[in-house]
């Protein structure tokens, strides 16, 4: 890919860059990127590897030291940022967001409004509608929904880890 001459400037004054295909190919979830085609917005090129068949999709984010590595992919308006990393074959979908210096791996799978931030690390789970994963939690092979907040030093790895409270 190569950064388009499309900006855009943040509030804070970041300028973001719209990516544009060199090349055809398939993303990990079978999404075809032709060459040509724009993607999202990068502040510079060390958001997004060259490596891999990574890519950011729509008005999807990456921007700080953010990273997106190997097959990771970003759609939607979802968002990274500061020193977060997305690896492997996981993705972030809709309004998700990412910041300072989580980590989301394995076949991850982050969509509506979660959120994930601090020290957190998700791995090989879903984490979705208003969840947040916070402070140093860590989080693998669990789904995670509703509004349920992790935090601290929990450690969720499987769904039945964590009571899911809501107003009926």
């Amino acid at each position: 890919y190569t950064l388009s001459d499309r900006t855009m400037q943040l509030t804070d004054g970041t300028i973001l860059h719209r990516i544009q295909a060199l090349k055809t190919f398939w993303d990990v979830l079978g999404n075809i990127v032709a060459k040509g085609d724009f993607g999202g917005w990068v502040q510079s090129e060390d958001n997004l590897s060259h490596e891999g068949r990574s890519w950011i999709h729509n008005e999807a984010r990456a921007y700080g030291k953010s990273r997106v590595l190997d097959d990771a992919t970003l759609h939607d308006r979802a968002e990274i940022s500061d020193q977060v990393v997305i690896s492997d074959t996981s993705a972030m979908y809709d309004h998700s967001s990412a910041m300072d210096s989580a980590r989301i791996s394995g076949d991850t799978r982050m969509m509506d409004y979660a959120t994930i931030q601090d020290t957190a690390q998700v791995k090989n789970a879903i984490v979705c509608e208003d969840s947040r994963i916070l402070s140093n939690a860590i989080v693998t092979g669990a789904r995670i929904f509703g509004k349920a907040v992790i935090g601290r030093n929990a450690t969720v790895s499987k769904t039945s880890d964590y009571i899911c409270l809501s107003q009926i």
